[in-house]
């Protein structure tokens, strides 16, 4: 086995790496970034109606339109750190891979007669 890491120190990281990546953090950014994309969307539309159908725009078309603004941006932020994260995690996990197959954690056992 050519290691670059003593045994200990990459079952170890190994370990370590198992762990971070058990809890996808960047679906929870990307479902909060749908969710306010899709209340922007509606908050938008419904400001939108507002305006186009009242002869004296309601101060509730302005307040849903910067709702609608407001949303949007924080979505868009959502996705961007939700893409550097999944990144992150994508390096991560070809580190994973390419520890287990250092330490052969994937290669099947062969019974003993």
């Amino acid at each position: 086995m050519s290691s670059t890491l003593p045994v200990a120190a990459a079952e170890k990281e190994l370990v370590e790496l198992s762990s971070r990546l058990e809890d996808r953090a960047s679906i929870t950014h990307f479902v909060w970034a749908f969710g306010l994309a899709c209340t922007a969307f509606v908050a938008g539309g419904v400001a939108i109606k507002l305006m186009a159908d009242s002869e004296r725009t309601p101060k509730l078309a302005f307040v849903l339109a910067a709702v609608a603004a407001g949303e949007t941006l924080v979505a868009l932020l959502k996705m961007v750190s939700g893409l550097r994260l999944h990144s992150v995690e994508l390096s991560d996990f070809e580190r994973l891979k390419s520890l287990r197959k250092e330490l052969c954690v994937d290669l099947p056992q062969l019974p003993s007669a």
